[in-house]
C-alpha cells in the first residue's frame, strides 16, 4: 500500500472547516461569554466613572471577539455544507 498525500476538494473543505471551527471557538471562548457588569451608580466617584470607563473598553473587546468567534464558527458550518454537497 502506498501512502499519498493528495486529498480530495471535499476532503480539504473538510479540513479548512474543522480548522476554522476550532479557531472560532477557541476566539469565543477566550472572549468569554459574558459581560463584565458595571459598578456603582450614575453620580459615583470619579475613580469609580475611570474604572467603568476601563470595563466599557474591556467589554468592547470581548463583543468584537465573540463576533468574530462566531463569524468563524459560522464559516466552518458554510464550508462543512460545501464539503458535504461536493463528495
Amino acid at each position: 500500500m502506498v501512502f499519498t498525500w493528495a486529498m480530495t476538494a471535499s476532503q480539504y473543505l473538510g479540513l479548512s472547516s474543522a480548522l476554522i471551527g476550532a479557531l472560532g471557538a477557541a476566539i469565543t471562548g477566550l472572549s468569554s461569554y459574558a459581560l463584565e457588569p458595571f459598578h456603582g451608580a450614575p453620580f459615583g466617584t470619579p475613580e469609580m466613572h475611570e474604572r467603568n470607563r476601563q470595563i466599557r473598553v474591556t467589554n468592547v473587546w470581548r463583543i468584537r471577539g465573540q463576533r468574530a468567534g462566531m463569524a468563524l464558527i459560522t464559516i466552518g458550518f458554510v464550508l462543512q455544507a460545501a464539503s458535504v454537497l461536493t463528495s
